[in-house]
């Protein structure tokens, strides 16, 4: 068995999810990295409340995503399009937008770049 342990040079695995709603539209922050248990985290948020007609995800600070936070992106994005609505990704980190790529997914979300990302 291997275990892993954290020491001065090995960052903790963290993540961090802020709400705002303005409106009808849900900004969500991600920080840190998205896997299964934040993936459920992030649903919870889009889920609670009146339905957003907008999403707006600030991923600048986005260390990690996989395939379960690829599933969040995804529910937010089924959640507003029947409605008209869409779904941005402000900041979208280089492997972010390679896994977009790679599913074939960068037509389902708006990509936003501002002073911060570059």
């Amino acid at each position: 068995m291997k275990v892993a342990t954290l020491n001065a040079s090995t960052p903790p695995r963290g993540f961090q999810l802020r709400t705002v709603r303005t409106g009808t539209t849900l900004t969500l922050t991600l920080v840190g990295e998205v896997d299964e248990r934040e993936r459920d985290e992030i649903i919870a948020a889009l889920d609670g409340g009146d339905p957003p007609v907008a999403v707006r995800f600030e991923v600048a600070e986005l260390r990690y995503i996989g395939s379960s936070g690829l599933a969040a992106l995804l529910h937010a994005w089924h959640l507003v399009a029947p409605a008209g609505g869409h779904v941005e990704l402000i900041d979208p980190t280089r492997p972010l937008l390679r896994l977009l790529e790679v599913c074939g997914l960068t037509d389902h979300f708006r990509l936003r770049t501002t002073d911060r990302g570059s």
